[in-house]
């Protein structure tokens, strides 16, 4: 997601795993409910309202972002190893 390309839109699915929704981004413009979509992860999805479920008994509310969409909107590749460059602390006191 950037300045540049801003058009994204987000679908909440049924988790893989765990105790919250994924929330997935899908490029180009929000279609009609219903249609099916493919995630910026690969993952096929039904676009619609953030879907009720429940996992014995307890009602999944919380989201959390799938981060290989979030890395594939970013333009990298999810997984990837980022290069962070060394910082030197100097000692105050």
């Amino acid at each position: 997601m950037s300045a540049a390309d801003p058009t994204w839109f987000t679908v909440d699915a049924p988790p893989a795993a765990g105790l919250w929704l994924d929330r997935h981004l899908v490029r180009g413009t929000r279609p009609a409910d219903g249609t099916r979509v493919t995630a910026a992860c690969g993952r096929e999805l039904r676009v619609g309202p953030t879907p009720e479920c429940d996992v014995d008994g307890l009602r999944l509310t919380g989201l959390r972002p799938c981060w290989a969409c979030a890395e594939r909107a970013m333009g990298r590749a999810p997984g990837a190893a980022t290069r962070h460059r060394a910082t030197r602390h100097r000692a105050t006191g």
